[in-house]
């Protein structure tokens, strides 16, 4: 599920992915083997980039481009960048500036 967040939408947007566990489909790494289902958190600034930002996130999740199963049998994230901290810094941590240009 994709989900947003109403606390603190003073200074960001919190996006909130739920994927349940299951059994790999043909396509995936180990076909018919169980994989685990993961929750994740992720961060944008709440302006109109940010907004437009999210409504791309929320396309890219319906169609299955956010998270793979890798070949360890988990859920992890595909190639598109999000920001999973709210305390900066590094490469996943917001606020960045330059996150969204």
């Amino acid at each position: 599920t994709f989900g947003l967040s109403s606390a603190n939408q003073d200074c960001w947007l919190e996006i909130m992915y739920s994927l349940q566990g299951g059994k790999q489909k043909e396509y995936h790494p180990n076909p018919d083997a169980n994989f685990s289902g993961i929750t994740r958190t992720a961060y944008l600034p709440n302006s109109s980039e940010g907004r437009a930002v999210l409504s791309r996130f929320e396309f890219a999740f319906s169609v299955g481009l956010t998270f793979v199963v890798g070949a360890s049998n988990e859920v992890t994230w595909r190639s598109i960048s999000h920001k999973t901290s709210k305390n900066g810094g590094g490469a996943h941590g917001y606020p960045d500036p330059n996150y969204i240009q």
